[in-house]
């Protein structure tokens, strides 16, 4: 899958109170082409980090993006 983001950092944190784990990534978008829209890359690339974020959820699991 060629992506329009690199992954920079990845931390996976216990939250013992809640009995969870978390998983906090610090994502890069890429630069549009020269003969692409910035806005449509833009809107693009959070479409495509959204998919990644919600590829192997169950139902129960909570995802939050922080920009």
């Amino acid at each position: 899958m060629d992506r329009k983001f690199t992954i920079d950092d990845e931390i996976t944190r216990l939250y013992r109170r809640f009995g969870a784990v978390g998983t906090q990534l610090t994502i890069r978008l890429l630069p549009p082409s020269d003969d692409d829209d910035p806005v449509n890359h833009f809107v693009n690339s959070v479409n495509d980090l959204f998919d990644y974020a919600l590829q192997n959820v169950s139902d129960n699991d909570m995802v939050g993006i922080t920009i």
